[in-house]
């Protein structure tokens, strides 16, 4: 004997039999002259199993040669299958390392006894050289600050000089956002002709802002 049940979502329970001990399983009836048995009946082999749909994590950003675990999935021995395969490091297990070199968008399908789920998850790969404020404010610094006429900018390693080397422009700006020069990379810079005062040193890469740093004119 056999079947299925499909809930749709307002049940309290699901009645599978009853677990009563072995002896409990016989009905019987008592006719005159003696006791005839009318039914024997025993329930073994019952596994209830909540369903847990595909999980892939939100979509994220990440920068070129990084990695990022993609999916929020329990259970190993269940069935999953990633796609597309490029950049993970695996395809079948629920939570791969995702390294890929252009943005791309996961599917992660997931069977869990009958049931299959999937869901998706675009990992955003930024340029190479393209990171948050906050971490090229921890790679580059100005000196001297205060200034007198020549400004230098440093960075803390020769690859990280290197990735903005081309395609950067920096921008100086006064208190008032007004903008006092605007010219290509270069690691000095002479503003001897601006007055004493505050100012916004802005390195751009590709049009998109690196790091702003306050310089003292002196």
């Amino acid at each position: 004997m056999s079947g299925s049940f499909t809930a749709i979502g307002n049940e309290a329970y699901l009645t599978l039999g009853n677990f009563f001990p072995n002896t409990q399983h016989t009905y019987s009836l008592s006719y005159p002259g003696g006791v005839r048995q009318l039914a024997d009946y025993y329930l073994d082999d019952v596994s209830v199993e909540e369903v847990q749909i595909a999980k892939a994590r939100n979509d994220t950003l990440i920068y070129q040669g990084d990695s990022v675990i993609i999916g929020k999935n329990k259970g190993e021995a269940l069935l999953y299958n990633w796609q597309p395969t490029a950049g993970l490091s695996c395809t079948n297990c629920p939570n791969p390392k995702a390294s890929p070199s252009v943005t791309t968008t996961y599917t992660v399908t997931k069977t869990q006894c009958k049931a299959v789920t999937s869901d998706v998850i675009t990992v955003t790969v930024s340029p190479v050289g393209i990171r948050d404020l906050s971490y090229w404010n921890e790679v580059v610094g100005v000196s001297p600050n205060p200034v007198n006429d020549v400004l230098n900018i440093n960075f803390k390693s020769n690859e990280m000089l290197k990735q903005v080397q081309h395609d950067c422009t920096i921008k100086i700006t006064d208190v008032l956002g007004k903008e006092v020069l605007w010219e290509n990379y270069a690691e000095e810079i002479n503003i001897s002709t601006l007055e004493n005062g505050i100012y916004f040193l802005s390195l751009y890469k590709n049009n998109q802002l690196l790091i702003t740093k306050k310089v003292v004119k002196q």
